[in-house]
């Protein structure tokens, strides 16, 4: 269909706390090649993510249980 996104997803993690700077222009200008697909940013300099607790309840089939940005990630 014309005009559609693919069902193509990319997660794009912008690791430098300058969103206008060098950085992250390249990292636009790389997405810019990757043709019609969606793209999720993320600036995780600028969210609240928690380090990983060990709780190995991930492992165990449930959800994080840290209630963090990472959320948003996942």
């Amino acid at each position: 269909m014309p005009g559609s996104k693919t069902d193509i997803s990319l997660c794009a993690l912008f690791g430098s706390p300058d969103r206008d700077g060098f950085s992250s222009r390249l990292h636009e200008r790389f997405l810019s090649f990757c043709g019609d697909v969606r793209v999720e940013r993320f600036h995780p300099y600028s969210m609240n993510i928690a380090p990983c607790s060990g709780c190995l309840r991930c492992s165990n089939g449930g959800a994080c249980s840290i209630d963090d940005d990472m959320k948003e990630v996942y």
